[in-house]
């Protein structure tokens, strides 16, 4: 599957980030819930994972969100599986 990075590049056309520094995704769990945090760049990056997931023609597929591509090393957990039903 090819990330498609649309939302990013508005984002930089548009110099919407507030900040050209990804710290990468951070996603801790506490008490049942899951809280994801991020700067604007780390945000619209996961929007950009999230859309291109969406937009695949191919049931089943998925992405893994993890070190490799905007996942902060300090979250609870090491990769995020986001995968596509129908």
């Amino acid at each position: 599957m090819e990330i498609n990075y649309k939302i990013s590049k508005y984002f930089n056309e548009n110099n919407l980030f507030e900040n050209d520094k990804s710290n990468g995704i951070l996603i801790k769990k506490d008490n049942g819930s899951i809280t994801i945090k991020g700067n604007s760049r780390d945000l619209v990056e996961l929007a950009d994972l999230l859309v291109s997931v969406a937009a695949s023609k191919e049931k089943g597929e998925h992405i893994h969100v993890d070190s490799l591509t905007t996942l902060n090393a300090k979250s609870d957990f090491s990769e995020i599986i986001i995968e596509k039903i129908d």
